[in-house]
Formats: structure tokens, sequence, C-alpha cells
């Protein structure tokens, strides 16, 4: 978009001189040469630029994010993609020497006599909104030829629309992501898995035993549930995949884990039924009611009725009871896990104090994978800055440029409404009233494209071992549109002195 409104731009100020080079003789070929050369000469540098933030300096950014997650211990290794570099100054030519070609086409298909006139400014039009007298007649005059400017050039209208609604659009994204993944920590361990401590046991634990263990330990463990747990593949055609199960006749399991979907409560499934996650079901498109396949072993499968489904962001688990687990595996559930929870604020004191007990094998504190997995979203908070930079780039650039040009088209225009005694800050309402017009209408545009897009890149970044809530906050709506106008803004500021310089004799002399 940048290229072709420059492009055009220039072609139409030097037609008088490629008439001139056409009367002495030179070829149409030989002409736009000299504008394809500045143009590829540009795209050329533009894409040597691109290439070394995009392999290099981007790439700091998002190792530095994932180095957090994984620890990475050697460091980022740069490989120069010959195909990619080609492919990136392919692109570059073809929109740049592209475009120039088209504009330069357009104007050497005119005789010398015709481009040695002064071209036509775009015939003003009635607007739509004059057709309707009521909203026609209550607007200002300035606010009319505002409006009739913005919207005679109807390529440059929608160019500067499409840019800012692109720059809105990706921060809208950006923020959306941040929203959709920032509160996965607290969403799936203050709701769904409320309990503290995951504690293993070197041996399934007998009734007695189970019994023993809560007795032990009243002061420190406010809940403790036994759960038999396992791991096995539901199956539906070609598709498996492997998912825990958690199974166990204690009503208490409630108080240690929380059932929800979309704010209701999931009751525990009752007999021959089970509970899955929203992912899984969307996966294998199953509802309550409907039957999955289990692979019990290499020779088995039983099917198994979904009684409910609720949300969950990590993992994938089957809730039952013991007496389901013993119908659908043929055996009793063995209790080598179970699931406890605490009023003491020190959560590692109670865990050594608990990791002395009979048969005790690990005690896993949930909060230390809490602050884990809240490390690993909020790293990628890098990432999100690095596209709201972009994208506040992009704006910038399209918005400047547009806006440089639309200044420099129209000096004498400028120059007139000064002698005519406008002030400067009348001048510059009457120039950039346009400007902020198409970014309210750019924004609001990319508002909804940023909710797509948003959409389209959650579903591109979904994994098996997280699952993301499709969500952005009305902050993050509110934060586009703020960014927005503070780049519509500070383009407004840095012109201002271009029309503050502007010479009020231009009005006074002739086109030739």
């Amino acid at each position: 978009m940048v290229c072709s409104t420059t492009m055009t731009r220039m072609v139409d100020e030097q037609r008088t001189q490629i008439g001139t080079l056409k009367a002495l003789g030179y070829s149409n070929g030989a002409i736009a040469r000299k504008y394809i050369f500045y143009s590829g000469s540009a795209a050329v540098l533009g894409c040597v630029i691109g290439y070394l933030l995009g392999t290099k300096y981007f790439p700091i950014a998002i190792w530095e994010a994932y180095s957090m997650i994984y620890g990475f211990s050697p460091s980022i290794e740069y490989v120069f993609d010959i195909q990619l570099a080609v492919i990136s100054l392919v692109v570059s030519l073809l929109c740049s020497v592209g475009v120039t070609y088209i504009s330069c086409k357009n104007e050497l298909l005119q005789v010398p006599a015709e481009l040695i006139r002064p071209k036509a400014p775009p015939a003003g039009k009635r607007v739509l909104l004059e057709r309707v007298p009521i909203l026609w007649n209550r607007i200002s005059f300035l606010h009319k030829a505002s409006i009739r400017n913005i919207l005679r050039n109807k390529r440059r209208f929608f160019m500067t629309v499409l840019g800012i609604a692109g720059c809105t659009a990706l921060v809208l994204a950006a923020l959306g992501i941040g929203d959709s993944i920032r509160n996965i920590a607290n969403d799936q361990f203050d709701a769904i898995l409320t309990y503290d401590y995951n504690i293993s046991f070197s041996e399934a634990q007998s009734r007695e035993e189970r019994e023993k263990f809560i007795e032990v330990y009243p002061d420190v463990l406010s809940e403790c549930v036994f759960v038999s747990t396992d791991e096995v593949e539901v199956v539906q055609g070609n598709r498996t995949k492997k998912v825990s199960t958690v199974a166990t006749d204690d009503p208490d399991i409630t108080k240690v884990i929380g059932l929800y979907l979309d704010g209701e409560t999931v009751p525990y499934p009752t007999f021959e039924k089970a509970a899955i996650n929203d992912k899984l079901a969307k996966e294998f498109g199953v509802t309550p009611g409907d039957t999955i396949t289990i692979r019990i072993n290499e020779a088995e499968m039983a099917d198994i009725e979904v009684g409910g489904i609720y949300e969950s962001y990590m993992g994938s688990y089957l809730f039952m009871t013991g007496e389901t687990y013993k119908e659908l595996f043929g055996e009793e559930p063995l209790y080598q896990n179970a699931y406890a929870a605490t009023d003491e604020k020190d959560l590692h004191s109670v865990s050594a104090l608990l990791s002395k007990g009979d048969n005790v094998a690990v005690v896993s504190v949930l909060n230390d994978i809490r602050v884990m997995v809240d490390n690993m979203m909020q790293s990628l908070n890098y990432i999100i800055l690095l596209v709201i930079a972009c994208a506040g780039a992009l704006g910038f650039v399209v918005i400047y440029n547009l806006n440089n040009i639309n200044i420099m088209e129209r000096s004498r225009e400028i120059a007139t409404i000064k002698v005519l005694g406008f002030y400067s800050r009348e001048t510059q309402a009457y120039v950039f009233r346009e400007t902020i017009i198409l970014t309210v209408i750019g924004a609001l545009f990319g508002l909804g494209l940023g909710k797509l897009l948003h959409g389209f890149i959650m579903n591109k970044i979904d994994v098996d071992a997280v699952s993301f809530k499709e969500q952005i906050f009305g902050a993050s709506y509110l934060g586009a549109l703020l960014i927005t106008f503070m780049i519509t803004f500070l383009v407004n500021l840095v012109l201002k002195k271009k029309i503050e310089i502007i010479n009020m004799a231009e009005s006074l002399k002739s086109v030739e």
C-alpha cells in the first residue's frame, strides 16, 4: 500500500518530465526503468534490513521468552536460509516494482502533449450523506469539505482505512493472546484443581491404611481424598489420544476438584459414566449422553457414556467413580495417590512433614507447578510486545506516508486558506480532521478484523498439553483503540511543522 501510494504520487508529480522525455524520443521502457530502479533499490535495501531483523533480532526476543520456560543452556545459533532470503526478496520486488510498473504504464500510454499539461484533480462528487438533508444541513462548511475530500480519492481512502485497520487488528490480536493465556494458571488452580498436594505412595493403600493416614494428619490437612490414577487411550477411528483417568468413591472429591462449564457446576459422574474435559469433547465431537471408546489393552476396547463435560486448561482427564473403574477395567482401583489440601500458609513445611509418612514416595506441591505455568505464560509477553511494536510501526508508516502526501499535494489549498485568515490551529484542524475521521473508520473496522485474527491465531497455537481460553477483555479493545489513536496523534504532531512552513505566496503562483 505504501509503495503503491508513493510511486503513484511520484509518477504523477513527474508527468511533465515523462512527457518531455517521450517527446525527445526516449522509449517507454527506458523511462519506466528509471522509476523501477528507484523502487527496486528501495525494496532490496528494505529486504536486507528486514531479513536481518527477522532472522537475528526478532529470534532473540522469542529465544529469551522460551528460555524462561525450558531453560535452554546453549546459546542461540543463527542460520542463513538462502531460500527464505530469495522468497523475501522476490515478494519485496513484486510489491514495489510491480506497482511502479503499473503506475508508469498508465502514464506512458498517453501522448507527450497530454503528459506535459497538469493532470486534472479528481472530480468532486456528491456524497451519500448529502442525500440525508436532516443530517447534512447540520454539518458545518469545513466539516463538509473534509468529508468530500476524504471520499474524493477512493483508492487512498481504502488504503488508509485498511492500513489503520491492520494496525488495530494486530494490536488487538496481540492483546487478546495475552488475555487468553495470562490467567490460565489462576483459572486452573483456583477453580479446577483446588487441592494443594498430590501425594504418591510407593504401593496401593488399603482402606485401613488410607484411614490411618488421614487420622495421622488431621491438624495440617483440611481435605484428603485418595484416588486411583491411570493413563488410557481414547480411540475414534484412526484418531487416538492419551488421557489420564481419576477414579474414586470418596464423595469429598468435589471439595478438591471443581468441575464447571460456562460458570455452571458439573455434577461428579455416577456409575458407568465419566466426565471429560471440554477440549477432549470438542476434538472427538461428543456431547453428554454420547459414548467414547477406551483402549483397555492391546486387544480389548470398552465404551463408556459421557456423563458430563467440564472446563480444563491443562491436560485431559476422565473422572469416574471407583465402581465405574472396576466395571470398565475388570479390577479394583489401586488407590496409590491422594489429593490433599491444607489451611497452612507454609506449603513446603507441610510437604516435608507429609513426606515422612508411611509408604509416601513423593509429595508434589501444586503451587510450584502453578508458578512454573504462570512464568511460562508471562514470558510470552515479550512476543506480544514484539507484535504490538510491529503493528505500531505499520500504522505509523502508513499514516505518516499518506498524511505527508496529502499535505504536499494540497500545499496550494493550505496556502490559500492561510491567506484567507485561518489561524495555525484552524489550518491544522482542517488538514488533520480527515486523518482522524479515517482513523475512526479504520479502527472500528480493525476491531472486527482483530477478533477474527485472534481466533485464527488461537486455533493455530493450540497444543495438546494446554487448552487456551479464547477471550478478549474489554480493556484490550480499548487499549487497541488508544494505541491506534496515539499513533495518529503522533504522526499529526510530527507533520504539524510541515503545515506551518508552507508559504502563503504559493497560492498566488500559477501551475505552470
